[in-house]
């Protein structure tokens, strides 16, 4: 993936841009808010577009999380596409400021 593609996934506006590039992809890495719900509208409409492709052509699909159960949200995405899962979980920090 390039800079061009990394900047178009930011500002996708419509749902044939991101089939596009979902089609495209070699690694896709979602990076949204800590809300299962989210991802999982996300991972299911991921899963739902690259039903099509064939299994040599499929992407490696990642998350980034620091709270959610990683198994959780691979479990969203079609069976197929769970083995080329991957999880990265950063853990909160809570910050600590003295004065």
């Amino acid at each position: 993936m390039t800079l061009r593609y990394v900047l178009q996934v930011i500002s996708i506006s419509n749902d044939q841009e991101f089939r596009d590039l979902v089609l495209e992809a070699d690694i896709i890495i979602e990076a949204i808010p800590e809300k299962l719900a989210l991802k999982q509208s996300l991972f299911s409409k991921i899963g739902d577009i690259l039903r099509s492709k064939p299994e040599s052509d499929l992407p490696i699909i990642g998350s980034n999380t620091s709270s959610l159960d990683i198994d959780s949200i691979a479990s969203f995405l079609p069976t197929n596409l769970q083995p080329r899962f991957l999880g990265k979980i950063f853990p909160f920090l809570q910050a600590k400021f003295y004065l």
